[in-house]
Formats: C-alpha cells, sequence, structure tokens
C-alpha cells in the first residue's frame, strides 16, 4: 500500500508514482507457489530436481514489477529493488544503457542454489510491451515457470533465459550495492522510468 503522505514525499522528490494497491487481490490470485516435486507432479508444473526451492508465500508482492511492461510511453524502463542503494548518481549511467541496449530485457544472471542459470530482478532494464505484460500474467496464472524463488524472477527466468538476457556486466556499471537493508523485501518498491536519449 502507498498511503497519501508516502506518495507525496516520492512526488516531491521527484519519482514517478504509480499506485497499484487497488490490483492485490489481482496480484495475490495469479499467485501459484510450488514447494515440492510431489506438489509439482499432482499439479502438473514444471519441476527441476534439487533446485532448492524457496518456500516464499509473497512473491505475489514482486509481481507489481509487470506494470512496468505497460508503461509504453517509455522506451525503457529501469526496475530496481527497495534494498538497492545507489553509491552514487545513476542517471548518466542509466541514460547510456537504455540507449545502447537492443534486447527486451536486461537482469543479473545467477546461479545460486538453482541447478540452472536463473537471474536475479534487483536491477533490471526492460522494453516496456502491453503484450508481454499480458504474457507474464499469463504465466503466471498458469504456473508455466519452474519454481525456485516463487517470484516474478522465475516468470522472467522462463521469458528471458539467464544465458541470453544476462545483462550482469552492463549493470554492474551503475554504481549500486543490493541487500542493504537490515531485512531483505519482496515488493519492488522503485521504479525509474526512463525515456531513452
Amino acid at each position: 500500500d502507498i498511503r497519501a503522505p508516502s506518495t507525496a514525499l516520492l512526488r516531491a522528490a521527484g519519482w514517478i508514482v504509480h499506485d497499484r494497491s487497488e490490483d492485490e487481490a489481482f496480484m495475490r490470485s495469479l499467485y501459484r507457489p510450488v514447494y515440492t516435486d510431489s506438489e509439482a507432479l499432482s499439479l502438473g508444473r514444471r519441476w527441476v530436481a534439487n533446485n532448492s526451492v524457496q518456500r516464499r508465500a509473497d512473491g505475489w508482492a514482486t509481481y507489481f514489477k509487470f506494470f512496468a511492461w505497460q508503461a509504453e510511453e517509455y522506451d525503457r524502463v529501469f526496475l530496481v529493488d527497495l534494498d538497492v542503494q545507489f553509491n552514487g548518481p545513476p542517471d548518466s549511467v542509466m541514460m547510456r544503457l537504455a540507449a545502447e541496449e537492443t534486447r527486451p530485457f536486461l537482469a543479473s544472471a545467477e546461479r545460486a542454489q538453482r541447478q540452472y542459470l536463473g537471474l536475479n530482478t534487483h536491477l533490471a532494464l526492460l522494453a516496456p510491451s502491453n503484450r508481454t505484460f499480458h504474457e507474464l500474467l499469463r504465466r503466471a496464472q498458469s504456473g508455466d515457470y519452474i519454481p525456485y524463488t516463487n517470484t516474478e524472477q522465475d516468470i522472467l527466468e522462463s521469458m528471458y533465459p539467464g544465458e541470453d538476457f544476462d545483462g550482469k556486466a552492463a549493470l554492474s556499471r551503475i554504481p549500486h550495492l543490493h541487500y542493504v537493508l537490515p531485512f531483505h523485501t519482496s515488493a519492488c518498491a522503485r521504479t525509474s522510468l526512463l525515456r531513452a536519449a
């Protein structure tokens, strides 16, 4: 929920705020977490053995990131999670990267405890597309992805494999640290919208 005082503060600081709080019930209705191989088998879901699946129950909150694909008035959108801290002004590097990149999506590839190369979407660059937005929702609702984080990352990995959409080198040019909060939150709190020059 973005409350009025928080919204006013964000806007005063120059943020573009699109309050989607009214969509919480819808996002929750899409959520299809799977935690075990027997559960996946009984539901007819995809599964990878020995994948150390996370037992998160809050992954629906990360689905709010999908709304960034509806921002078609922008050439590129940067998604930035709440637990990211910029170590310097990111604007010029972000604008340059947005202008240079031709792939429709970019995030940092990582294996972590997966049995395959996946993505970490704490900082991601995307090309808005309403068509992609609807495909992301379809995959979420149908469970058409391999469960690992039980968040939006799994759905994004099903569309954008880590080996093809790895932007770790490019994104590392943006001066930032990840996991800087005393707790790790699943909700995307900040979305920077940039028009490529």
